[in-house]
């Protein structure tokens, strides 16, 4: 048995669909494996279907090889090689299935949108809490910028920058980057941690937390006619519990490294009736973050949502030193908009096609609210 035989495929995030790959892939991964500046990077470059194919159709490449969709286009592959950890001679048997490599590769056709990102995290968090290993590791070459970079974005640490350590297929020795996460890493709490506030009689917001994966797949269902206008089009095992604790994992990871601060509110019963989750933070000289929320179809009107937006803004402000919040909405949805301009933000704009929404890409219109 495969360690990848224990995952519930597909795995879904929030744009994507992560699966195993079959022999029948070959010929649609080929399409973007055999461009010259995907090849450039890759440990075996084919030049020829026919070679592709035996060598990806491989029974042991082919089990830890995972397929990237997106609407149910392949669009990127991934490998996950569990394998044994470096240990002592007389303590190896503990060391052993503990840790895995990733690889992936992405159509450059889909480059640009964070999707090598998403699946990336993804991958991680299954590796943590499906397979329950220890840590997870990835390495390229050092000019392979793109690559690393997904790397850093996706929570892993840079462990080790070497000099002139790999030999590409030009015939020039290059340098090296290796990046790896620990599953308590991926777990922890990050230095400013936003506390349980209470927002409304019986309503608390506060971090989401391992085990809310039910209450989030039960709130998903009950409201899904509610939330299905506003939000992407979802596959089934979008509302299964399973899926929703993946996410809960990758969202904590975010947490850990300072990108998200993913939020729930509850309510009397611990049951979760809306979210709240700020994501992309950046420091330096933007100092932003992007704003999404929903709340409960049978709580609104409650004035929960404005209370819970302003509590995340004060955090952003005080705790994270952020200076601008930005935030989109379809022009139909006035009760989002109501919300933001109770808050304080301001319209600023409309972006044409700006997300893919009830299945077709639709205009949004974009607010901001200055915090400092």
């Amino acid at each position: 048995m495969h360690p990848l035989d224990a995952v519930s495929w597909p795995v879904q995030t929030p744009r994507l669909s992560i699966r195993r790959m079959t022999p029948d892939d070959a010929e649609v991964t080929w399409r973007w494996r055999r461009l010259p500046e995907v090849g450039e990077w890759l440990t075996r470059a084919p030049t020829d279907v026919a070679t592709y194919r035996a060598q990806v159709t491989d029974p042991a490449r082919l089990a830890r090889t995972l397929l990237i969709e997106l609407d149910g286009e392949p669009i990127g592959d991934l490998m996950v090689k569990v394998e044994d950890a470096w240990a002592q001679d007389e303590i190896t048997a503990g060391a052993r299935g503990t840790q895995a490599e990733l690889g992936w590769t992405l159509d450059p056709a889909y480059h640009g949108h964070g999707y090598a990102t998403e699946a990336v995290r993804a991958t991680i968090g299954l590796c943590f809490t499906d397979l329950g290993l220890r840590r997870v590791h990835a390495g390229c070459f050092a000019a392979n910028e793109p690559s690393w970079r997904v790397m850093e974005r996706a929570g892993m640490h840079r462990e080790e920058s070497s000099r002139k350590s790999g030999l590409h297929r030009s015939g020039r020795w290059m340098d090296g980057m290796d990046y790896a996460v620990l599953a308590e890493e991926w777990a922890a709490p990050p230095p400013s941690a936003f506390p349980a506030r209470r927002v409304g009689d019986g309503v608390v917001l506060r971090v989401v937390q391992h085990g809310d994966g039910g209450r989030l797949a039960a709130a998903y269902h009950r409201n899904r006619e509610h939330l299905e206008p506003w939000e992407p089009s979802r596959d089934p095992e979008f509302f299964a519990p399973r899926t929703q604790e993946r996410q809960v994992t990758t969202l904590l990871g975010e947490y850990a490294a300072g990108r998200a601060v993913p939020l729930v509110l509850t309510d009397t019963a611990g049951g979760v009736v809306g979210r709240l989750t700020v994501s992309d933070i950046v420091h330096g000289a933007f100092q932003n973050a992007h704003l999404g929320y929903w709340l409960d179809e049978g709580h609104v009107g409650r004035g929960l949502m404005t209370a819970a937006v302003n509590i995340a803004a004060a955090h952003c402000r005080d705790d994270l030193g952020l200076h601008r919040l930005q935030a989109a909405t379809l022009p139909g949805n006035t009760a989002s908009q109501a919300v933001l301009g109770r808050t304080g933000f301001a319209q600023i704009g409309r972006a044409p096609q700006y997300l893919r929404i009830a299945g077709r890409w639709q205009d949004h219109l974009l607010f901001q609210r200055i915090l400092t």
